[in-house]
């Protein structure tokens, strides 16, 4: 597949007109593209959820309840840090 979008590419550079097997390869890889930009986008959305649900309210916690560094770092330590399993 890779050699035919190459060979394609070739065909655009060169001004070639390009065949109905050729567009049909193009819709093809667009699909391709398409499934993986909305992976990819899926993927982004839940780490924006991630964050907007878990992370920054648990630093305003930190930030809005502690009223000095050591009792922040302790909040945050309580929060954040991961407890290893036994």
């Amino acid at each position: 597949m890779r050699d035919d979008y190459i060979a394609l590419g070739d065909k655009l550079k060169e001004e070639q007109e390009l065949e109905k097997a050729d567009y049909t390869k193009l819709l093809a890889g667009a699909y391709i593209v398409s499934n993986n930009l909305n992976d990819k986008i899926i993927n982004m959305q839940k780490a924006v959820r991630g964050y907007d649900t878990d992370l920054i309210p648990k630093l305003k916690d930190v930030i809005d309840n502690s009223t000095s560094n050591a009792e922040a770092n302790n909040k945050a330590n309580i929060i954040f840090v991961t407890k290893k399993e036994n």
